[in-house]
């Protein structure tokens, strides 16, 4: 070919082969993209609010005192699995709780 005005490159007409040129987006990767940044950068928010949405479902469906059994029986098993996993970490909490008073 010939580039007599030096505007194009020399690989004009065959361009290398990529993969990821080659891909087409999608209609939704724009909202995939934006729901992984947020979740990159608001994830203890995102946690926490889903957290809140299970415990209120459970209050209304099971009422308060099932509710509160539950989560305390669902601590206690992740109390004994931490110590079995030599990281117990919810009874460093309560210990440094229960030792201010």
């Amino acid at each position: 070919m010939d580039n007599r005005f030096n505007n194009y490159p020399e690989n004009f007409n065959n361009p290398p082969q990529n993969s990821e040129l080659n891909k087409k987006e999608t209609v939704f990767s724009e909202p995939e993209k934006r729901i992984k940044n947020f979740l990159k950068f608001h994830w203890y928010e995102f946690k926490c609010a889903l957290a809140g949405l299970i415990i209120a479902i459970l209050f209304l469906t099971l009422g308060f005192w099932r509710t509160i059994l539950t989560l305390l029986l669902v601590t206690i098993g992740k109390a004994i699995g931490q110590v079995k996993d030599n990281n117990p970490r919810i009874l460093f909490f309560l210990r440094r709780i229960f030792n201010k008073y």
